[in-house]
């Protein structure tokens, strides 16, 4: 109403001063932002400061070496528990971001084989993820065999096992859902 309603609010990014706020906020970087938000209502009082913090970042990509699995298996190694734990930890402390889990294969075995062989890799992966609490509807598994080398390795070409273990990696993409 007129009398208590909300007038104008006011917004602070980063310790700026406090401008009026329009309904947007800037976000020129990526990384941590605090922003800061009151409101005066049609009387002159002023509502409480709410702080937020917020991540901005694309979608972002990264490739975790030390994931290891069994020989043509997707059983994960005892070595590799120490990375997913810090995966875990990613997670629950930004509890807004998704991810999609991207297995891939070196260019020995058949394509289908090795389709197969990430595609169950990337599901052990998640079913680690959700075994220590991240919740499954914010995890994706998607295996790609050995169709996205990073390197000249693919079929018919000699390599030694540095270069084939370079094609065999898992990859985490983080992203935030489109609402």
């Amino acid at each position: 109403d007129s009398k208590s309603g909300v007038k104008q609010s006011f917004i602070a990014v980063d310790n700026q001063p406090f401008a009026p706020f329009n309904g947007n906020v800037d976000i020129e970087r990526t990384g941590e932002y605090t922003i800061k938000v009151y409101s005066t209502d049609n009387v002159g009082n002023v509502g409480d400061t709410v702080v937020y913090k917020i991540v901005a970042a694309p979608d972002v990509t990264f490739k975790i070496d030390n994931i290891y699995f069994e020989t043509a298996s997707a059983r994960i190694t005892g070595n590799s528990i120490n990375n997913l734990k810090e995966m875990v930890e990613i997670l629950k402390n930004y509890p807004e971001l998704h991810v999609e889990i991207k297995a891939h294969a070196d260019s020995r075995g058949s394509s289908e084989y090795n389709l197969e062989l990430s595609q169950r890799r990337a599901q052990s992966v998640v079913n680690y993820l959700t075994s220590r609490g991240i919740e499954g509807y914010r995890l994706k598994d998607k295996g790609y065999g050995d169709t996205q080398p990073v390197n000249e390795c693919v079929k018919g070409i000699k390599c030694p096992d540095s270069k084939l273990r370079e094609n065999r990696r898992v990859e985490f993409r983080f992203y935030l859902p489109k609402k």
